[in-house]
């Protein structure tokens, strides 16, 4: 791997890390919504995208499965950039997964504009994502 891309995959497991950590300390703060268009406060996810609930017995085998296509196709790339875009998206969605094992949800703590919540693992996992695809349609040989 290149340098660059060692510095990408770097910066995902240090911001998986802090994920975890924020999640965990985040569980004793107020549950009480920001008034600010931008601000901290727990919010327990049930489900997946928009808090459908879906139960554990569905979601972490999906989980497990999507965690396991995305090492694949990483590994079967060519280029480094898209295989640092599949790690980060695998440490996002690892990350989620403990917390759903762990507390029955996802922990989301990032309120949006008082009406949606995600947390780093769900940005580590839209941008791991974003880049496999932006290097992978790039260079569609490699």
């Amino acid at each position: 791997m290149t340098t660059r891309s060692l510095a990408v995959v770097a910066v995902g497991l240090v911001a998986s890390v802090v994920d975890g950590v924020t999640k965990w300390f985040v569980q004793d703060a107020s549950t009480a919504a920001p008034d600010a268009f931008f601000g901290i406060a727990l919010h327990r996810n049930p489900g997946i995208l928009f808090d459908i609930p879906v139960p554990i017995v569905i979601l972490a085998p999906l989980s497990v499965v999507i965690i396991v296509a995305l090492a694949v196709m990483g590994m079967r790339t060519q280029h480094d950039l898209a295989r640092a875009g599949a790690a980060i998206a695998i440490f996002g969605a690892i990350g989620n997964l403990v917390d759903r094992i762990i507390n029955g949800f996802t922990t989301d703590y990032l309120i949006v504009a008082q009406m949606s919540a995600i947390n780093v693992a769900d940005i580590l996992i839209l941008v791991g994502i974003g880049l496999f695809v932006a290097y992978t349609r790039a260079n569609p040989s490699a």
